[in-house]
């Protein structure tokens, strides 16, 4: 029976420890995607400035606006799901334009 149990524990042991490199994999796999998205913005904003336009210009989607690139990318971006039984940070990520707008209303 006790070796029954120590199996059983070692088991557990062993998930959870999967589980939280899973995790630390997780995080760092959405950081360096944070970091590409935040690198798009800056892109398309120094872009729209040589071209002596607006360096920030989003769609206004209630009034039937096309998707602006940054618009269409997070968009992209937004369709990973977030993990089960994690907060979101607050920050935007993970909602679509229409949501987004809803919130400004």
């Amino acid at each position: 029976m006790k070796r029954r149990q120590s199996e059983k524990n070692k088991k557990l042991a062993d998930d959870a420890r999967l589980m939280r490199a899973w995790r630390n994999w997780h995080a760092e796999q959405l950081t360096e995607a944070l970091v590409g998205l935040h690198e798009v913005n800056a892109a398309i904003c120094k872009l729209r400035e040589r071209l002596d336009q607006e360096p920030i210009d989003d769609a206004l989607v209630e009034l039937g606006e096309p998707l602006r690139a940054f618009q269409l990318i997070r968009n992209i971006m937004n369709q990973f799901p977030v993990p089960a039984g994690e907060p979101t940070s607050g920050n935007g990520l993970n909602r679509t334009i229409a949501e987004e707008s809803k919130c400004h209303e």
